[in-house]
């Protein structure tokens, strides 16, 4: 017996192409690795879907759009900081980066430095964000 693939509503397929998918990554500002993660896919199979490989489904834009709106809405919150909340923010990724500079005792001092380089690096992401 063969089944009847066209009524499969999980087989939809988008409109867009791999460029689509493209724009929107880079719009978003994720390698194509981070994004594979984001969706909860491996890095090849969105290789395949970016490159034409795959073709794009329904799903897979409707979560690309989803990102995307997400992405502006931060991006808009971020231009809107206040003076006072940019500050802080500066003051905050400042101490990280003094407490980098300081032994840190333990065990766990290899692990505690790698928290705060990636906590520097996202506050350097956001700070960059923000217009001042």
């Amino acid at each position: 017996m063969q089944k009847n693939y066209k009524n499969n509503k999980k087989l939809a397929y988008s409109e867009w192409d791999s460029s689509d998918l493209r724009d929107v990554r880079t719009e978003i500002g994720k390698t194509q690795a981070k994004m594979a993660d984001v969706l909860g896919i491996s890095a090849r199979m969105y290789r395949y879907y970016e490159n034409g490989r795959t073709p794009i489904s329904k799903p897979m834009e409707y979560a690309m759009k989803y990102l995307s709106q997400i992405s502006q809405e931060t991006r808009k919150e971020m231009e809107n900081l206040s003076k006072f909340e940019y500050e802080r923010m500066v003051k905050l990724r400042d101490a990280i980066e003094g407490a980098l500079d300081e032994p840190i005792q333990g065990n766990q001092g290899d692990h505690i430095k790698r928290i705060l380089n990636q906590a520097l690096k996202e506050f350097d992401m956001v700070l960059s964000k923000a217009k001042r």
